[in-house]
């Protein structure tokens, strides 16, 4: 493996290490799920310190210590600023949930795809009418489960094998048009609190795992708010991002 590396990730999740370190977590299309460090981005003159915060979507300049086998930030510089996702609880909370299912769910061996859905997801989100949020949560997560290749069958809403595991409660013609269409574009979907909790459910029972993130996205989204964040997945604001 060579010791010096230049590649393009995204930074889903951040730690402290030590007193003045930061070990960060990233997806790229070459070396995929990967961790390398950020030594002294925890000291308050430290030039990477802004940069080792997650949802960054950085140019790396890497360095592998083969003895103890880990990786090193040497340089990064920020490709795209995505200061909206952390200006917003609903796009936070999207966000964090995304980085997750990246995080647990990724499709090994297809590194490159895994990294450019994600990175297009973020990017979208970053500007999108926190109205809006929500819906488009719950096509990302099923575009997320058909792109990860799990198996799905369809129930109408009204069927009586609502109680079934392994099902997503939704009409499947607008089932699959949500898949189909792209990120953004969606089509109406009868009963959309609980398809998003269907998808929820289905994304654990598949992954064997709880999400933690899940939690605070159901926590902040117990009360119907006015405007219907969760009531119409037709409607979205004008001037969302493209």
């Amino acid at each position: 493996m060579q010791r010096h590396h230049q590649t393009q990730a995204l930074l889903l999740k951040s730690d402290a290490l030590g007193e003045t370190h930061r070990l960060g977590t990233f997806l790229s299309a070459d070396l995929g799920l990967f961790r390398a460090t950020f030594f002294g981005a925890r000291s308050p003159n430290s030039r990477l310190g802004a940069l080792a915060v997650p949802f960054q979507h950085l140019e790396l300049w890497l360095y592998h210590q083969p003895v103890k086998n880990y990786w090193k930030v040497t340089d990064a510089r920020e490709i795209l600023p995505l200061d909206g996702l952390r200006q917003d609880l609903e796009r936070y909370l999207a966000a964090c949930l995304w980085a997750e299912l990246a995080l647990y769910s990724h499709a090994e061996g297809d590194w490159a795809a895994s990294y450019q859905h994600l990175a297009e997801a973020l990017t979208l989100l970053n500007s999108w009418p926190p109205s809006e949020v929500r819906p488009l949560n719950i096509q990302f997560c099923l575009r997320w489960v058909a792109f990860l290749g799990y198996p799905v069958t369809f129930h109408d809403a009204k069927s009586d094998k609502i109680g079934e595991k392994n099902h997503i409660i939704v009409e499947p013609e607008s089932l699959g048009a949500l898949i189909r269409s792209p990120l953004g574009e969606y089509p109406p979907v009868n009963n959309p609190a609980l398809v998003e909790d269907r998808i929820f459910q289905y994304l654990e029972e598949v992954l064997g795992r709880t999400l933690l993130t899940l939690k605070s996205w159901r926590q902040a989204h117990v009360a119907q708010r006015p405007g219907g964040d969760a009531s119409d997945l037709n409607e979205k604001k004008e001037g969302a991002a493209t």
